[in-house]
């Protein structure tokens, strides 16, 4: 046999009602205030179907929440994967001299601006025996043709090394446009 307790509940409700649906806070003023216990029932009833539709709103909104994470996640995934390209874009900041420039684009302005400048980059060619340095190509692999129409005769100095800055010879565009 149960053991019921008569006495009245007098502690206030510690919830906060500013947090409660609407509707279950009016199917609680029915169970507390209507007469006959049907209306009471009644009242029950509601609430708990109440709570099954905040349950199902509740599931819904996991559910909606779950997917764009795992589209976030596949989309993180995809971006990780792609890391190759990224390095790759990084490593292309930096130019044939070690000059590190912020950003790609930096790096493609500089190289538009520059285009057709005299660089400080040295480059050599062999003449018979004798090498030849020309300083102010824009890298080592410029074209640049020479032409030598030198005879050294035996009892003449050798050729040897000779350095020649790119401004004192005359430079033509090798190639089509």
């Amino acid at each position: 046999m149960a053991n019921y307790d008569y006495s009245h509940i007098k502690e206030s409700d510690p919830n906060d009602l500013s947090m409660v649906d609407g509707l279950i806070l009016e199917f609680a003023k029915w169970v507390r205030t209507k007469g006959y216990g049907l209306d009471v029932r009644e009242g029950i009833a509601r609430f708990g179907e109440r709570i099954g539709v905040i349950l199902n709103e509740y599931s819904a909104e996991v559910n909606l929440t779950k997917n764009q994470m795992e589209t976030l996640s596949n989309e993180l995934n995809q971006t990780i994967s792609g890391l190759t390209q990224d390095s790759e874009v990084k490593n292309a900041r930096m130019s044939l001299d070690g000059i590190i420039f912020t950003t790609l684009k930096e790096r493609l302005d500089n190289l538009e601006e520059n285009a057709g400048t005299v660089g400080n980059v040295v480059g050599s060619v062999d003449l018979d025996g004798s090498s030849l340095f020309i300083e102010g190509l824009d890298s080592p692999n410029s074209p640049i043709s020479i032409d030598v129409e030198h005879n050294v005769e035996d009892d003449e100095i050798p050729f040897g090394i000779e350095t020649i800055d790119v401004k004192n010879i005359g430079i033509e565009k090798v190639g089509s446009d």
